[in-house]
């Protein structure tokens, strides 16, 4: 977990603005949601994780709410 929040850090000090910060931000929360639902399904093949709206546009800006 402490490698996903230095990466948070770099990601708010980041050069990127716009739709690139956007696509970025999505990515560190697409590898925070595996990180949580493998934790939680494991190697389950009978459930699937979906993400819509921004997330799913990978569009997500600050404050977003997932």
């Amino acid at each position: 977990m402490n490698k996903l929040l230095e990466s948070d850090a770099r990601l708010r000090e980041s050069p990127l603005r716009g739709l690139e910060w956007c696509h970025a931000y999505s990515a560190k929360v697409d590898e925070w949601l595996q990180m949580l639902w493998n934790d939680v399904a494991g190697d389950r093949d009978d459930v699937s994780l979906v993400a819509t709206g921004g997330q799913g546009r990978q569009e997500l800006c600050p404050y977003s709410d997932l």
